[in-house]
């Protein structure tokens, strides 16, 4: 479970505004405690980026010996699923330190993973957003409420 004080919730007093947040024996920082309660749930309790067959625990018709894998965290936002992966035991899998790339074209939530995973050297920050083709910058509408939502297509977010 996450918890929040009173003094967590506020985001005033704290170095680039993020708020601290407790998960467990986990402890990050946020940028909406909300959000991160929610994602917080969704990768370490429900684990459903674990889902439909995917796996941290490597390819299972893969024939490779190597005790590390590497996983590419598309959209990283504050860095969890980084947290996730860079602190997993052997017991949880295969691979239990992989490397991972966290890619993150925010600014401010790519400020937030950067702290939150300082810690970790398996964990490569790096600000940028992944599409179809090579382009020297785009546009991304930033949601400061919620910056899991951010994106480089707000009108698909009007639809919904």
């Amino acid at each position: 479970r996450m918890a929040a004080s009173e003094r967590e919730q506020k985001s005033e007093g704290r170095e680039g505004g993020g708020a601290l947040c407790e998960a467990g024996e986990l402890v990050f920082e946020c940028i909406a405690w909300d959000e991160a309660h929610f994602l917080f749930a969704e990768i370490f309790e429900r684990r459903v980026y674990e889902q439909h067959g995917a796996t941290l625990d490597g390819c299972p018709r893969c024939r490779s010996r190597s005790t590390s894998g590497l996983i590419v965290d598309a959209g990283a936002n504050i860095g969890l699923f980084a947290l996730a992966c860079a602190t997993r035991s052997p017991a949880e899998g295969r691979f239990p330190h992989p490397r991972v790339l966290s890619v993150e074209p925010a600014r401010a939530a790519y400020d937030v993973l950067c702290r939150n995973t300082a810690d970790h050297s398996n964990v490569l920050p790096i600000r940028a957003a992944l599409g179809q083709r090579d382009q020297a910058s785009v546009s991304i509408t930033y949601f400061e409420r919620c910056p899991g939502e951010s994106t480089r297509h707000p009108e698909e977010r009007a639809q919904m």
